[in-house]
């Protein structure tokens, strides 16, 4: 403030001599700073919790130094991974540094038990697994890595309901071990406890350049006259790379997402007014329905932000844009990476990172292919998340944005300095300069902005006002009450019974509202309040207090990441 600036500060000094004020340091933003190299962090681990900011490949360099330095200062440690497919990545790194141990759901129970067994005699170092790694008996524990802490993964949907971050922090803190979350754009939660002074940060430097980014506005496209799912800057851009040796990954949102109603005027999709959340757009009936509330209603003629007339459902897929790239470019080997292809993903990655395929076309899952390496990335509907029916969309879509780009590497054996004179342009000694072009209709949006400047640090800000206004973690504790039957009638009455329960113990409900693809036979209702204490306790009294009838059940949910 002013009064701790200048000649303020003797006067706070002296009002804290006589106890009348206290000085406290504010909590340092997580996105501030300057960013730190590896080795000037890496260190025996002490006690606390750190936020590790930075690219895929700054962090897995930063996590193999300081594993390696609690290791050899006689602690053990324990890495935690999202997926089966990462444990590998980071096994075969620190196999040399120590004694490595790996476990997930893919071993058999045969070689589970061995591994357990050799954790428990000690003579394991670390341990590399997916989230059920956390409760490996490991001794002398020092040090626990939850890398990539924002990943849904972490969040298991069976029972028990545990996320991997919460277990990690409860283990660390028993444990008197170290904590680590890496992330390049982390959860709004951890992100909200880092700026509250929870967590250190540390902010590591790029290890390579990053690529040039473009954003292409699709509703200026369309007032050009161009329309299609591929604009002319992302054509131009595959063409350039396909002609410089480079390869090109195109990333589609994956199929199955509720459609949306879109104005083409202001980019806006149709949200819930109480929610705040995209409704569901239904193109045979003309309805839009919250998947949170149930609030239903006709779709209007007019954008509800804009008043403009141009009201469009949205939605593309991998095969509608294979398609296009066929015709475009019908001597070009490409492949499509999604829900039909995924037994063949590894062979397909390995097939596009080796040069022989040019082009792949994929979901999300692409983001996940860490040895893709395309020179260029495409983002077909870089907004598409934003209209996903629930409160982490923006978030989410930033995530997946800051994934997409992190895929981006120059083709080997490319002077990446002398790619980057080019100003994004290839040049026939230096090959293509690594680019990423996003394409979106909402180009003002605070997720677009911040991919567009860098600056995440304002998009959170933003992200953590609007949960503030409208109720959402961190401002609050969500628990999901989801009442199963055989029908739809009995479900809904018994989740009506649940609502009428949250209400008289004094807790606000979104709900009841059914579930999609469940027939009716699942409904759900989401109790919600500010302290986090008085809901967990009235959920609690309120599963104990309804019996559910014959063939009928309630199954609950704390935190869930979910709530469509």
């Amino acid at each position: 403030s002013d009064l701790a600036s200048g000649g303020g500060r003797v006067v706070l000094r002296r009002l804290a001599a006589a106890d009348l004020v206290q000085i406290r340091e504010a909590p340092r933003p997580p996105f501030a700073g300057a960013p730190a190299r590896a080795v000037e962090v890496a260190a025996p681990p002490a006690a606390g919790a750190t936020l590790l900011l930075g690219d895929a490949e700054a962090r897995s360099s930063w996590i193999d130094e300081t594993v390696a330095a609690a290791v050899r200062s006689g602690g053990r440690v324990l890495v935690v991974v999202p997926e089966i497919a990462d444990v590998p990545l980071f096994a075969e790194r620190l196999r040399g540094r120590a004694a490595v141990g790996v476990l997930h759901s893919d071993l058999t129970a045969r070689d589970r038990r061995a591994v357990w067994a050799r954790i428990r005699e000690g003579a394991v170092d670390v341990v590399i697994g997916t989230r059920s790694a956390l409760f490996a008996p490991l001794p002398a524990l020092r040090l626990i890595v939850v890398d990539d802490e924002q990943a849904e993964a972490y969040k298991s949907e069976s029972a028990p309901r545990y996320h991997a971050r919460d277990v990690a922090r409860g283990r660390a803190r028993l444990e008197g071990a170290r904590l680590v979350l890496g992330s390049a754009a982390p959860s709004v939660e951890t992100y909200a406890a880092a700026a509250a002074g929870e967590f250190s940060t540390v902010r590591l430097a790029p290890r390579r350049p990053a690529p040039a980014v473009t954003v292409v506005d699709m509703r200026a496209e369309r007032r050009r006259g161009h329309i299609g799912y591929l604009s002319r800057t992302l054509v131009q851009a595959i063409t350039r790379h396909l002609r410089a040796r480079g390869s090109v990954a195109l990333v589609v949102q994956q199929t199955g997402y509720a459609r949306v109603l879109l104005c083409r005027e202001c980019g806006a999709a149709v949200r819930c007014p109480a929610c705040d959340i995209a409704m569901a757009y239904d193109r045979e009936d003309g309805t839009l329905r919250c998947r949170v509330c149930g609030r239903t209603g006709r779709a209007p003629d007019v954008c509800p932000r804009c008043g403009g007339v141009d009201l469009r459902g949205v939605g593309a897929g991998t095969k509608r844009v294979e398609e296009i790239v066929r015709r475009l470019f019908p001597a070009l080997r490409l492949a499509r990476l999604d829900a039909e292809t995924a037994r063949g993903a590894e062979h397909l990655v390995r097939d596009f990172a080796g040069g022989r395929v040019r082009l792949l076309v994929g979901t999300v899952a692409l983001l996940r292919a860490h040895r893709a390496r395309p020179s260029l990335v495409g983002v077909i509907d870089a907004d598409g998340p934003m209209y996903l029916p629930d409160f982490r969309a923006a978030e989410r879509t930033l995530q997946r944005l800051r994934a997409a780009i992190d895929l981006v590497h120059p083709p080997a054996g490319v002077d990446v300095t002398a790619a980057g004179r080019g100003g994004g342009r290839e040049s026939a000694a230096a090959g293509p300069a690594p680019e990423a072009v996003l394409q979106t209709r909402v180009r003002d949006h605070p997720v677009v902005r911040a991919i567009a400047t860098g600056r995440d640090a304002a998009f959170y800000d933003e992200e953590l006002a609007a949960r503030r206004s409208f109720g959402y973690p961190p401002y609050a504790r969500l628990v999901r009450v989801v009442a199963e039957a055989g029908a739809p009638a009995p479900a809904r009455a018994l989740a009506g019974r649940v609502a009428a329960a949250a209400r008289a113990h004094h807790l606000d409900v979104l709900g009841p509202a059914p579930l999609r693809g469940a027939g009716g036979t699942r409904v759900q209702c989401v109790l919600r309040g500010a302290d986090p204490a008085a809901v967990r306790d009235g959920a609690r009294a309120i599963v104990a207090e309804i019996a559910p009838p014959a063939g009928a059940r309630l199954v609950v949910d704390v935190d869930p990441l979910e709530i469509v």
